[in-house]
């Protein structure tokens, strides 16, 4: 949930920002993937093969630049390139090789048309590396993340599968993924140029433990913020005002998917919107959300969505009011800075209290 709440904040900045669809990809794919294909390749899980691994990864990553045959030759015994420099290849065997390029085929289209959707890539991935179960976990992995993104509408033109992505650092550990300008903008001698790859991050659950004992599981993701801003301007696209933040609680994480749903759905009336992924009670939430600096919180549990309600705390006014009652049971009693309303309601209730 935490990688796939991630993926669709790079997606809604960018629609935030004003950046149309099409303008804009989201792209992911999961390090599991390729680390299944090695296994097959028989990869050895040793210093030497974490060694090799790296270089396939830089290899993939290069896909872009040296096109689909030069990232073959970096698989293998190694590529000449234009220079006359000669870079060492990764030296897999035929069959890993073959693999990950049918991997990189699939994503992109698989007989050089259109990029199949995330389901169809999910499937036909699926059935390339049926036989690790590394490969399954990493397909488990992203159908997880594309049941979000359905249920929250991110379209397969915002949000592709592709894995090509693979993000050269090697501590990544499970999903990762890239945001990508597709809109084209001046250089600084006022030739049109694609930006490409503005930000990117991904889930790396074993990094943490390599500075303290104990393992945290841990997703990120950032923004090459002058390139960014950069585009952004040359496509008058840049404002410098924050709008006031809605952070959605989690109350039941039966209803994990409600909760993102309602996320998209305020977003797509311009209202900036958090929800809360990490563990924690209601109070713990709160605090959080008053640490973000939240004007609301949306609270939501199995009996109001049941009924089709949700309750509203202003936390702004609340606090607010909290300087001026000493007595607690007055304060329960009356709870002046919360709310329920229909949750049909939710998005126009939030646009009136928050003046937008």
């Amino acid at each position: 949930a935490a990688d796939a709440e991630m993926i669709m904040l790079a997606a809604g900045l960018m629609q935030a920002v004003g950046l149309k669809t099409g303008a804009y990809k989201i792209r992911v794919s999961n390090r599991k993937l390729i680390d299944s294909v090695l296994d097959i390749g028989g990869v050895p899980n040793t210093q030497a093969g974490e060694m090799q691994k790296l270089i396939v990864l830089r290899a993939i990553d290069k896909l872009d630049r040296i096109g689909f045959d030069g990232v073959k030759d970096l698989l293998g015994e190694g590529r000449l390139d234009e220079s006359g420099d000669y870079t060492k290849g990764a030296q897999l065997p035929y069959q890993a090789i073959d693999i990950l390029l049918a991997c990189i085929m699939i994503m992109q289209g698989g007989d050089g048309g259109k990029p199949q959707s995330r389901n169809d890539v999910l499937s036909r991935m699926g059935a390339l590396l049926d036989t690790s179960a590394q490969g399954r976990a990493g397909i488990e992995e992203l159908r997880a993340i594309d049941d979000i993104l359905a249920a929250t509408g991110f379209s397969d033109e915002m949000v592709v599968f592709d894995s090509s992505i693979v993000r050269g650092l090697g501590y990544y550990t499970g999903p990762v993924f890239e945001a990508e300008l597709c809109t084209e903008v001046k250089d600084e001698k006022g030739r049109l140029v694609q930006i490409g790859s503005i930000g990117g991050g991904g889930r790396y659950d074993g990094l943490v433990s390599r500075f303290r004992a104990q393992p945290v599981p841990a997703t990120g993701f950032s923004f090459g913020v002058s390139r960014f801003a950069h585009a952004l301007s040359q496509l008058n696209l840049a404002r410098s005002e924050t709008p006031p933040l809605v952070l959605i609680c989690q109350f039941d994480k039966e209803l994990q998917a409600q909760y993102f749903q309602m996320a998209q759905e305020l977003r797509t009336h311009n209202i900036r919107t958090e929800v809360f992924v990490g563990a924690g009670a209601l109070g713990k939430q709160l605090k959080y959300a008053d640490k973000r600096g939240a004007h609301l919180a949306v609270i939501m549990g199995s009996d109001e969505h049941a009924q089709g309600m949700v309750s509203l705390k202003n936390l702004r006014l609340g606090a607010q009011m909290a300087k001026d009652i000493t007595d607690n049971a007055v304060w329960r009693e009356t709870q002046p800075a919360q709310t329920t309303i229909a949750r049909a309601e939710l998005a126009s209730h939030i646009k009136t209290l928050l003046q937008i």
